[in-house]
């Protein structure tokens, strides 16, 4: 007994389910039954006084065998002494945060995707699919050289086109910009992205991705000036769906409605593909200004917001309550880019491929998901950000790759049912004054959620805004533009800050307040006013 305490202390207990599972049944009863449900013949051993146990694959289940067995099952957990060998792992705050500086902002620890949680359960499938459609990929990058999909029925540079699918030599994936198959990085932009799902772990070079098995299909459909079109967009999408791609990352998007490409990716949801999109980066509400492929709405479409690493909305992210479904890291985001090299850079285009790369990876874990139960898993395991993240986010969180894999969910936070009301008159000038600040506390006793009804809105968008804070100085929301009538977001607690501020340009008619919602329910929010933070 001694020795083997010995060996197992200098083990990091790291877990790797390796695609095995341990299934435990509390008695001889229920070890008869599960065998009967197998069908076949099974290895039980002995496990405390009254259970047994026995190894499975996990590939060997169907859905409804997990089903019935699923109280029974856990990963089949393995210990190794390795530790992980990438040096700049520090700087890729996205998977671990532990507190450090991200430009010149000190961030939270575990405000993160849940990597660490993660490794203890799957590491990911070199058999899934993901299409990076992008700018390309720069495939020799050594984090990168053994990610890259392999075309099985294609043989390379040798001019004959054997798959017969129009397009030569098409082995690691096609470029649809140069119709070729050269799909060389021409700006580090899609290095970048692909090294966030899979870049390679433990190899003595830069960081890693949220993968360490995959395969990355790439298909390159933008110029080096990071322009695309309509026509690249739809020939990548439909490349990518033929060739077996089960995740499509779409890193980018624009402001006109495009029924052609929601046609191609309506086909891909047919298909039971999963497509993950950034927000856009103009700091807009994409429920009044839609941003596509984003704003298209589709059951196998997730819409990603950037956060930084004190998990507050990155200033350029766009945004929506309605729209955009979740965030991911996309601030000072490090990985590797054209040339061999390695770069820092921000926007919702670096915190989409994360979201991607959970997908993969709870999709490797568990096949027999749909695209749609994907999605709504990863929604409703991310990490809550805060309360006041329901009014930017459908989901009001971060992906979270550990909550994900082990279906952890929590509570999401929601507005109350019954109000009551009171009026309450409160307004600007009409017109306002250039250079007007007005503030106003309201206080209501006892209450645990306030909100305002604003009866009319009329401020020169972008530039003269109304804040909401709640008692601890926290913004709860901003709005400017000619919104006419409609209900603020609800505020924490008893008391509220409303503030009127202009710049020393264009005024405009104003706003005026009617009325005060009050709710008295009580819910965990608002026992402790720093929930979800």
């Amino acid at each position: 007994m001694g020795v083997l305490f010995l060996i197992l202390s200098v083990f990091a207990a790291e877990l790797h389910a390796g695609g095995d599972l341990i299934l435990r049944v509390p008695n001889e009863s229920a070890k008869k039954n599960v065998m009967k449900l197998m069908g076949q013949s099974m290895r039980f051993e002995s496990l405390g006084e009254t259970g047994f146990w026995a190894v499975l694959d996990s590939k060997a289940l169907d859905s409804s065998q997990r089903e019935v067995l699923k109280d029974y099952l856990q990963p089949n957990f393995k210990y190794s002494q390795s530790e992980i060998n990438d040096p700049e792992l520090k700087r890729s705050w996205g998977l671990i945060n532990s507190g450090q500086v991200v430009e010149e902002v000190v961030g939270l620890s575990h405000r993160d995707i849940g990597l660490e949680e993660s490794l203890r359960v799957w590491r990911g499938d070199s058999s899934f699919t993901i299409a990076i459609l992008d700018s390309g990929v720069e495939r020799n990058h050594p984090e990168l050289s053994d990610r890259i999909w392999q075309n099985p029925n294609e043989i390379a540079a040798n001019g004959v086109d054997e798959d017969e699918n129009g397009l030569v030599d098409d082995v690691e994936g096609w470029n649809v910009i140069d119709g070729n198959a050269d799909i060389s990085d021409t700006s580090g932009h899609g290095t970048l992205v692909a090294g966030i799902i899979g870049a390679r772990a433990e190899n003595g070079h830069g960081s890693r991705g949220v993968m360490d098995h995959v395969s990355i299909m790439v298909v390159k459909c933008f110029d080096r000036h990071g322009i695309g079109s309509t026509a690249a967009a739809i020939r990548a999408i439909q490349y990518a769906v033929m060739k077996g791609a089960q995740v499509l990352n779409a890193s980018w998007g624009g402001p006109n409605y495009d029924p052609a490409l929601f046609e191609v990716l309506k086909w891909a949801n047919s298909k039971g593909v999963l497509v993950v999109t950034s927000s856009g980066n103009d700091g807009r509400d994409n429920d009044r200004y839609p941003v596509y492929p984003a704003s298209f709405s589709l059951p196998n479409l997730i819409s990603v917001a950037a956060y930084n690493a004190r998990d507050e909305r990155a200033e350029f992210s766009n945004y929506g309550k309605s729209s955009v479904e979740i965030a991911g890291p996309g601030v000072g985001i490090f990985g590797p880019s054209s040339g061999n090299s390695y770069r820092v850079a921000s926007g919702t285009s670096f915190a989409t491929p994360f979201v991607s790369g959970v997908a993969g990876l709870l999709w490797s874990y568990r096949p027999e998901l749909s695209a749609h139960e994907i999605k709504t898993r990863l929604l409703a395991t991310s990490s809550v950000i805060s309360y006041y993240e329901k009014e930017s986010l459908k989901s009001a969180g971060r992906v979270h790759a550990g909550n994900a894999l082990m279906d952890t969910k929590s509570l999401r936070p929601q507005s109350p049912e019954r109000w009551h009301s009171t009026p309450q008159q409160w307004q600007t000038k009409h017109p306002y004054s250039n250079s007007e600040v007005i503030q106003k506390v309201i206080h209501v006793p006892n209450a645990t959620r306030l909100r305002l009804h604003f009866s009319e809105f009329q401020t020169e968008e972008g530039y003269d805004w109304v804040v909401l804070r709640d008692a601890k100085a926290r913004v709860v929301g901003k709005y400017s533009g000619d919104l006419g009538a409609f209900d603020s977001a609800d505020v924490l607690g008893d008391s509220m800050v409303i503030e009127f501020k202009s710049d020393d340009a264009r005024t405009y008619q104003g706003v005026t307040v009617d009325r005060v919602d009050m709710s008295f329910e009580r819910t965990p929010w608002e026992t402790d006013l720093t929930a979800g933070y």
